[in-house]
């Protein structure tokens, strides 16, 4: 069992980096999203198709010069911390790498809080809050997977004939 100070510099550690990330990824998408707006004209394209019950029309949509790097942002905002926390759990007790699994949950739950409350439904709510969950699920998982593989390795479980 480590101690409760380096269990709790453990979580600064992926609160700093999950913050980080998040942040990156947040003015990423602002830039994305600004862009889009001011240029909104430029960026759409319509197409309009007579049938025979009536007229349908369909929008396409160019990327900004902000689209690719907001995609890069957001895969490394999902999988850095992801990586972070089996990382840091594979040395430590199962249940330590399971605190790490579950701090990991809450704070993502606190930074995307914002997200969650802007959802506009309570159905779109509960689904943000169901993927983060998910999320967070398989960042635990990776940290016991990671934690098992780490014991089951070392050499102090290798039995001699």
């Amino acid at each position: 069992m480590i101690q409760k100070s380096k269990l709790l510099k453990l979580i600064i550690i992926i609160l700093i980096a999950a913050t980080i990330l998040f942040a990156i990824n947040a003015f990423v998408n602002g830039l994305d999203r600004d862009y889009f707006q001011k240029h909104q004209e430029e960026l759409t394209t319509n197409e309009t198709i007579i049938q025979l019950d009536g007229v349908v029309t369909n929008f396409y949509y160019a990327d900004t010069p902000y689209t690719k790097l907001a995609q890069l942002s957001l895969l490394l905002y999902l999988i850095i911390p992801l990586l972070i926390v089996a990382i840091l759990g594979r040395k430590h007790t199962l249940t330590e790498a399971g605190i790490l699994g579950v701090s990991f949950l809450i704070i993502t739950l606190i930074l995307q809080a914002s997200n969650i409350y802007d959802a506009g439904s309570f159905e779109k709510a509960l689904g943000f809050v169901w993927l983060i969950g998910a999320y967070c699920a398989v960042a635990s998982i990776a940290a016991l997977a990671a934690n098992r593989f780490y014991h089951y390795k070392s050499p102090k479980n290798v039995r001699f004939r």
